[in-house]
């Protein structure tokens, strides 16, 4: 379903976290006319370019279980979707119901996930403090965050 090419990103973007309303934000917002939604978060992608953009959405912080994290070694890269989707659409990846969420406070990384794929999966940052797992099937495995919160 994806695919990563190698590049450089825009760093000039940032991850938020909105405590009060328990939501992702990514700023600056840019053109997501095809999303896939992982739980309650959104993974936006530009339909002309098919390529990743940007994360936004709900995720209560009750459930995160605190744990001691360290991110995977990722590269800065784009996921490109390699199936057809109308602009407009969304799809969601089922398996995400089951996952559970992971936040360590002293290093402020998010791990949404299935088991720890960390063995299986390939890991790419396609917008600044967002990393998503991908396995060899092209499929998704987690999500690390890094948001600021406010």
């Amino acid at each position: 379903m994806f695919e990563v090419i190698e590049s450089k990103i825009n760093n000039f973007g940032k991850l938020i976290y909105l405590e009060s309303s328990h939501e992702f934000v990514s700023e600056p917002s840019v053109n997501s006319d095809i999303t896939i939604l992982v739980g309650y978060i959104y993974i936006g992608f530009d339909s002309e370019s098919s390529e990743s953009t940007q994360v936004w959405g709900f995720h209560h912080n009750f459930n995160w279980k605190s744990s001691i994290l360290i991110p995977p070694k990722a590269h800065q890269g784009k996921v490109v979707l390699d199936e057809d989707i109308n602009p407009g659409d969304s799809k969601r990846i089922t398996d995400a119901n089951s996952w559970k969420t992971d936040y360590d406070i002293s290093n402020g990384w998010l791990r949404f996930g299935g088991e720890n794929n960390s063995l299986k999966s390939s890991y790419v940052e396609f917008f600044p403090g967002t990393i998503m797992g991908i396995d060899d099937d092209g499929n998704i495995t987690e999500l690390w965050l890094h948001p600021i919160l406010k």
